[in-house]
């Protein structure tokens, strides 16, 4: 199963949502149509929430697509990534590969489809 399709009708398109959890993070996966994605970084450990953040996700099943970057937390619980792809999106795998690292540490989860 693939979150995209290159059915151009959008009534055919299925919702999707995918989630994974660690120690520290948690993190969701969204996609409600062909053409967006929306990822949602939370931090859930114990100690204080980190400032900034850094992560990876692989979300192709090729691991040709690598999205990475720098989140912050500063005034906010959860940082969201909401990605727009011109056309339809590449499909993303049934599972994805996550990391994150803060403050010296590092965490790796897998998102699963719910």
């Amino acid at each position: 199963m693939v979150a995209c399709t290159d059915n151009k009708n959008a009534n055919n398109f299925e919702t999707q949502h995918f989630e994974g959890k660690s120690n520290h993070w948690n993190v969701v996966l969204d996609i409600e149509n062909d053409s967006s994605k929306l990822y949602k970084i939370a931090f859930i450990g114990k100690e204080n929430k980190p400032a900034v953040f850094k992560y990876k996700i692989k979300d192709s099943p090729d691991e040709k697509n690598t999205n990475s970057g720098e989140g912050e937390l500063i005034n906010q619980n959860e940082f969201w990534i909401n990605m727009s792809c011109s056309g339809a999106c590449d499909p993303v795998g049934t599972t994805i590969p996550v990391t994150v690292q803060w403050e010296g540490k590092k965490e790796e989860l897998i998102l699963t489809l719910h």
